[in-house]
């Protein structure tokens, strides 16, 4: 048998069967390391096990973007076995702000960026302007407003729904002063203040019980102040009416024909605060010497606390924190456990507050700082910004809100720490809302030199 002629001897061909075996040997574990999501360094020079990044926004048709490159893949998108480091994330859509980021890819772990809902470029629409409206007040999901309209001697409070873009007469009289009206932090109910000759009214408003009404009459003269507070478990307002040693009762919207007057306790103080529980109510009381907080129940079980300072109102209180305002409006965050303080005390110097529904957290600012207090008394610097702060309020359920001073609105997320410019260029703002089911901003104040209220979808 003969062979064809070949330059390969057989020890060359020995040569390249050892280089082809070690090859395999060699290749192969990195073939498997690479396919089990492992990455050499070469910074490090080590191998690293990968990371993932999963990423989820609306709209669902929006474009992604990982280090500038588009991904052909439809949200939500999951990116398995990316070397650690860091990329910027961009999304994007016709006629929406786009959304950038840089992210950072850690080994053996997922980074999420979700919860993210692209922003319209839309313009504000005029719907309605301020002829005769002595004074107009959102509740807190954007939908009604509460309107004071003043025509010689009569006052008229309206009722103005910004889905249907109507005014619902509410009611109309002769009063000695100005209706005063205000909407609850956590729900959507409102009230007014009504001043006639010889008493004081309160009118209690539910926007979706709009052919009912209802006005209780309080034992107040038309100088005496009245005082409420919103109830924050349940419809309804806790009132005290007069200064001296009187007692709390409860007034709930939705049992006014079956008595709803419910007395909780004896207040003797100027400041207080009321609280529902499952079995009965507290009544945070303060004494004379403002030094100490005082909790009283119906079961005549009593506690008491004590104050780091003179305070002049009580925000809110539960089983872990107090919120109080001091003589000089800075807040005092007190902790507690078992009735008891724990010593310690956070004093805030911040004058503006708002409840998020959505998050169940207070957000308080001043000009140029915004915080979180939560029901367990943790408190979280959220930002701290170059503009005066004049309103915050939410814009999704995930946390987001708008920032905005006298003639600029900032959407801020302050969970990936972005920001984008909503409304600026010629503007005025004296009070804004947002509809988070609906997606819309509405706002009281001037676009150039018309003035009235305000829609814009976001």
């Amino acid at each position: 048998m003969s062979y064809p002629a070949t330059r390969l001897n057989k020890r060359l061909r020995h040569l390249v069967m050892v280089i082809l075996i070690s090859s395999f040997f060699v290749i192969s574990p990195l073939i498997i390391l690479y396919t089990t999501g492992y990455r050499y360094d070469f910074k490090s020079g080590k191998i690293q096990e990968t990371g993932v990044i999963s990423i989820d926004a609306m709209p669902r048709d929006a474009q992604v973007y990982l280090n500038n490159v588009l991904l052909n893949q439809q949200l939500p998108i999951r990116l398995p076995n990316h070397a650690p480091g860091t990329y910027t994330i961009a999304i994007k859509k016709s006629g929406y702000y786009d959304w950038n980021k840089e992210i950072n890819v850690e080994s053996k772990q997922t980074t999420y960026i979700k919860n993210i809902t692209l922003f319209k470029k839309s313009l504000p629409i005029l719907i309605t302007n301020k002829n005769n409206i002595a004074d107009w007040l959102p509740n807190k999901t954007g939908n009604y407003w509460l309107t004071v309209n003043h025509n010689q001697a009569t006052y008229e409070i309206q009722l103005y729904n910004t889905i249907s873009n109507q005014f619902i007469p509410i009611w109309r009289g002769n009063t000695s002063v100005q209706p005063k009206i205000s909407w609850s932090f956590f729900n959507d109910l409102g009230l007014a203040i009504l001043t006639y000759k010889d008493h004081q009214s309160i009118l209690l408003i539910d926007p979706l019980d709009q052919n009912n009404f209802k006005e209780f009459s309080l034992n107040l003269e038309t100088n005496d102040t009245v005082v409420y507070q919103w109830s924050k478990s349940s419809p309804g307002i806790f009132v005290k009416e007069k200064d001296d040693n009187t007692q709390l009762y409860k007034i709930n919207f939705y049992s006014l024909s079956q008595g709803s007057q419910i007395t909780l306790g004896l207040v003797s103080s100027t400041v207080w605060y009321a609280e529902e529980g499952n079995n009965y109510g507290t009544i945070w009381n303060v004494a004379n010497d403002q030094k100490i907080i005082q909790k009283k129940f119906q079961t005549n079980l009593t506690g008491s606390i004590q104050l780091p300072q003179v305070i002049n109102s009580i925000i809110d209180a539960n089983d872990q924190r107090i919120i109080t305002k001091s003589n000089n409006n800075s807040l005092i965050i007190i902790k507690i456990a078992n009735g008891i303080s724990t010593g310690e005390n956070t004093t805030l110097n911040t004058q503006s507050l708002f409840y998020n529904l959505a998050t169940k957290e207070w957000l308080t600012w001043s000009p140029a700082e915004l915080w979180s207090i939560h029901d367990d008394g943790s408190i979280i610097l959220l930002n701290r910004i170059s503009e005066k702060i004049n309103f915050v309020i939410p814009l999704d359920y995930y946390g987001e809100l708008l920032i905005a001073s006298n003639n600029q609105a900032t959407a801020f997320n302050r969970g990936y720490y972005v920001t984008q410019e909503m409304l600026s260029n010629n503007i005025e703002i004296n009070n804004i809302v947002a509809d988070i089911n609906n997606r819309k901003i509405y706002f009281d104040g001037k676009l150039g030199q018309t003035a009235g209220i305000w829609e814009m979808d976001y």
